[in-house]
């Protein structure tokens, strides 16, 4: 196969495995529900020669916003709604920073949004917002 052609991911968690794990993340919780990693997608999660898959980007924004959530509030956040908007490729070659924060809580209810950049903050490449439940 040509290497310019499309060839799907190799994606996939075993039960139990936390998607931020198979990432190696380590988020860094900071004061008033945000929470940010540096990371880099491996060739594992690779979508289009080059580029990492839009699925991990979705995941690891959603662990931005879970995290953020969890710092806010200890205990476990579920994600209810999700909107992602890809704004630029994102190239495996690249290191990376993620950011989630919470915008606003009600009740059991969280508000939050997460942000990609590149680490050396030249360019936003994806950003998320959602609603979780404690």
């Amino acid at each position: 196969m040509d290497s310019d052609q499309y060839q799907p991911p190799l994606i996939s968690y075993p039960p139990g495995v936390d998607p931020s794990q198979a990432l190696s993340l380590q988020f860094i919780s900071l004061a008033g529900g945000e929470a940010r990693a540096i990371l880099k997608i491996g060739e594992q999660f690779r979508g289009w020669p080059g580029m990492a898959h839009g699925g991990i980007i979705g995941a690891l924004l959603t662990e931005a916003m879970v995290r953020a959530a969890e710092n806010l509030r200890p205990g476990r956040a579920a994600l209810l709604t999700f909107e992602l908007d890809f704004l630029k490729p994102v190239l495996l070659e690249w290191e990376l920073a993620a950011r989630g924060r919470v915008l606003g809580t009600e009740g059991g209810m969280v508000r939050a949004e997460a942000e990609l950049y590149r680490q050396d903050g030249s360019a936003l490449l994806a950003k998320a917002s959602g609603t979780l439940a404690y």
